[in-house]
């Protein structure tokens, strides 16, 4: 119980827990927008998992059918987990919240050619991808934030996290849990951001 305790207050511990939180306010930032603009707004979330923001998100916010989900994940098995959970948590709150599961691996989705000056390809007012940077080389990461640029259209949004390079239980993690990130810190990441992004904030 002490060395659970002691990893649980773990500033990686931490981090991951607040990331939820942003995530949260992320989503009902842009849920306000959506209702002051007087239409649904479409996000897409790019290795979805089981969308801890989104189960709080629409228990916590009034009008969550303000929003509407397109979840992509490259597990079948977390799909089916994270529709059955959200399903149930809709038919609680009794609103109309639209969404859609995608079955599909982040190297399948850069293969997909889209062209960033095509208005049709603009589809979502913002996407967003929590936890996958840490895993993918800069190259993988600077394309996929160019493929998520592409499908979002004009003055929308997308946000990214990864593990910053100051982890102080980097070693911990390694060689105990053989649990190993790609970190990066502010210098690193901003080559990664789209070149059209307007608003950066690292």
């Amino acid at each position: 119980q002490m060395v659970n305790a002691a990893c649980l207050q773990n500033i990686l511990a931490i981090a991951h827990r607040n990331r939820i939180d942003i995530l949260v306010d992320f989503l009902k930032h842009l849920a306000d927008a959506a209702q002051i603009a007087g239409k649904t707004f479409r996000i897409m979330n790019v290795g979805c998992g089981p969308a801890i923001e989104i189960q709080r998100f629409l228990q916590s916010y009034p009008h969550p059918e303000v929003l509407s989900f397109e979840l992509v994940d490259f597990s079948e098995e977390t799909l089916a987990w994270t529709r059955e959970k959200l399903s149930s948590i809709v038919a609680q709150i009794g609103k109309p919240v639209v969404i859609n599961y995608m079955h599909d691996s982040v190297h399948k989705l850069l293969k997909r050619r889209i062209d960033p000056a095509s208005e049709s390809a603009r589809e979502f007012d913002a996407v967003y991808c929590a936890g996958l940077f840490d895993y993918l080389s800069d190259k993988v990461c600077s394309r996929l934030t160019a493929h998520f640029a592409a499908r979002t259209c004009h003055g929308g949004k997308i946000l990214v996290t990864n593990v910053h390079s100051n982890n102080s239980t980097k070693f911990f993690m390694e060689h105990l849990l053989e649990w190993y990130l790609i970190y990066r810190d502010e210098a690193s990441f901003y080559p990664l951001l789209p070149a059209q992004s307007i608003a950066r904030k690292i």
